[in-house]
């Protein structure tokens, strides 16, 4: 009877260590998205494009306001889109919401504010993006791409 309870332990222990190697490779496992957009004015158009546009992609910046850092951007020029997506990542707090604050060039800024909710599942926890403004106004995503669409206040 002990050598059984022994066995059955030791193939319980083996059974919850197995359990926790399923998340150990990384190539699967949920990240967080990183915030994308495109600023384009109200018909839709991109106004950062590889021509003489309204801004160019030199000088969208974006601020954290609760960190007090600003945010790497990175850009990616996609033709579907008319021009230059945006990402980057910020960090996320219990509150549930950041506000950042977005530099189109050195005399024009907007205010955007994320919402999220922290996901928990067996592996790891991510967020989940549940609403954006962008001076007050929510944001919807582009028909094509992946990125929300910013129309500036001066536009």
């Amino acid at each position: 009877m002990k050598t059984y309870c022994l066995v059955l332990i030791f193939l319980t222990f083996c059974f919850v260590i197995s359990a926790c190697n399923e998340c150990s490779d990384t190539g699967d496992a949920a990240i967080t998205p990183p915030l994308r957009f495109s600023i384009v004015d109200s018909a839709g158009k991109n106004l950062v494009d590889k021509t003489q546009s309204h801004y160019s992609a030199d000088t969208i910046r974006l601020f954290d306001l609760e960190e007090k850092q600003w945010i790497v951007l990175s850009r990616e020029y996609l033709p579907l889109a008319g021009g230059f997506v945006f990402s980057g990542d910020f960090r996320k707090n219990r509150r549930g919401k950041s506000s950042l604050l977005l530099q189109l060039n050195s005399v024009d800024s907007d205010t955007l504010d994320a919402w999220y909710r922290l996901i928990n599942d067996k592996c790891a926890s991510v967020y989940e993006f549940t609403r954006f403004e962008h001076n007050g106004q929510e944001l919807v995503k582009s028909p094509q791409t992946p990125a929300l669409l910013l129309i500036p206040k001066s536009k």
